[in-house]
């Protein structure tokens, strides 16, 4: 996992819409809450955009990785 690396980053932003896998994340990133400002989200990727661009500095190096699965992420979100 991610939050394992030596090099973290300091802050780390989860959106995922199924309440099953969410639930399931929460568990799995529990134990790194301690070591990084971590949050999560239960939305839909393309509703919570904006809400997570909000979050990150204007001034940060960002790097955003985007799960899709299917045909879920629509162009405007990006």
């Amino acid at each position: 996992m991610a939050l394992d690396l030596a090099y973290r980053f300091n802050k780390y932003i989860f959106v995922e819409a199924d309440s099953k896998l969410l639930t399931a994340l929460e568990r799995r990133i529990a134990p790194y809450r301690d070591k990084a400002e971590i949050k999560t989200k239960g939305a839909d990727c393309n509703s919570a955009a904006k809400e997570v661009v909000s979050l990150i500095p204007s001034n940060s190096l960002t790097l955003a990785f985007i799960d899709p699965e299917g045909d879920v992420l629509r162009r405007v979100s990006l």
